[in-house]
């Protein structure tokens, strides 16, 4: 998922899914909304109809008029998954529901994008397969707002494609990247990277693809200027103009950084959030200047983080002992966090925060 967003409006989406399951099969999903302005929350309670099924959520998207989320659907009695896309209304109503890939095996969407106020992009793998090794096509579905399918087409390039992010260039066009696996293999290898694309808008077709052999996947992206942008997953980052090719790579030990968790944008350079509580600077090059440890609560385990604009970094935290979740802002200039709201505690799973508007 591309959770390093701008945050314009200090209002973040968290999204917590549910363990409990209804007498009527059906599960309970709720959205907590927080203002870091004024330390108020909201939870609206999303009812999916599925029955008998879990439901994998991994994205959301903020309407104008409401929430649209995907992800992808477990039936009990089907050996696959298959993806799905909702749209709710501020109270948590729904809309509509949309099942797609239910004829295809091991489906499932990983991330949605706004392309106007009418249409989204859908971005995730379709006709997958674990066993003898695993097989995945890319899969691409653009959606109007009414929940009409206007293109639905897989990409076949590799042995496994898994479009995991994008980027809306203009009204025209729209970058997407992946997971390219060419062997079989269920751990990364150097001859596995990164799929990078460019779809037209107008047309829905894919305008220009590469596989661009990096030795890491492609998780997400972040725009670091008008043709650049940084990719990264785990540990690993770099830097990649729009015409495909790296400015610069970075591989960070999994001492110095197991995961990185946020990422802020600077004048000069980059700030990495790591989640053993690190933050480590590095020049517009890819060069470490300096690591620092954060002054927090160190029981903290870091979830997922977004960038604000006003230079620092908010983070959804669970303390470690307690299982208590809060906020916790990050001062990059101080390596200073400090807890803004404590939302309570959870035995459910915390999908992600993300920005609102």
């Amino acid at each position: 998922m591309g959770l390093v967003k701008r945050c314009k409006a200090l209002l973040l989406l968290i999204l917590i899914l549910s363990q409990v399951v209804l007498a009527t099969g059906k599960e309970v999903h709720y959205l907590t909304l927080v203002d870091i302005n004024t330390n108020k929350t909201k939870t609206v309670v999303l009812d999916i109809p599925i029955k008998n099924a879990s439901a994998s959520i991994t994205d959301i998207l903020y309407t104008k008029d409401g929430y649209i989320l995907t992800g992808s659907i477990f039936e009990e009695d089907m050996p696959s998954t298959y993806g799905f896309v909702a749209k709710f209304n501020f109270k948590g109503k729904i809309t509509w529901y949309k099942e797609l890939g239910k004829k295809a095996k091991d489906s499932a969407f990983y991330r949605i994008l706004k392309i106007d106020n009418r249409r989204f992009l859908l971005l995730g793998s379709v006709n997958g397969s674990y066993s003898p090794g695993e097989t995945a096509s890319g899969w691409v579905v653009v959606m109007d707002d009414n929940g009409k399918v206007l293109k639905d087409f897989d990409i076949k390039v590799a042995k496994v494609v898994r479009l995991t992010d994008g980027y809306i260039l203009d009204k025209n066009k729209a970058l997407i990247v992946g997971k390219i696996r060419r062997g079989n293999r269920y751990d990364i290898n150097p001859n596995d990277g990164g799929f990078w694309g460019i779809i037209d808008l107008n047309s829905y077709n894919m305008e220009k693809s590469k596989i661009i052999d990096s030795g890491f996947w492609f998780d997400s992206i972040n725009p670091t200027g008008k043709r650049s942008f940084l990719v990264w997953s785990e540990n690993n980052i770099g830097e990649i103009i729009l015409e495909g090719s790296f400015k610069w790579k970075l591989d960070l030990s999994s001492e110095m950084c197991p995961k990185i968790v946020s990422i802020q944008v600077k004048h000069d350079g980059y700030e990495l959030l790591c989640k053993n509580l690190k933050l480590i600077n590095i020049d517009q090059n890819g060069r470490i200047r300096h690591v620092k440890g954060i002054k927090a609560d160190r029981t903290c385990i870091l979830k997922f983080g977004i960038a604000l604009d006003d230079g620092n970094l908010a983070t959804l935290c669970e303390n470690e002992k307690t299982k208590s979740l809060y906020v916790l802002k990050i001062y990059t200039d101080f390596a200073e966090g400090r807890a803004l709201l404590n939302i309570g505690k959870r035995s459910n799973e915390v999908i992600y925060i993300r920005q609102g508007f």
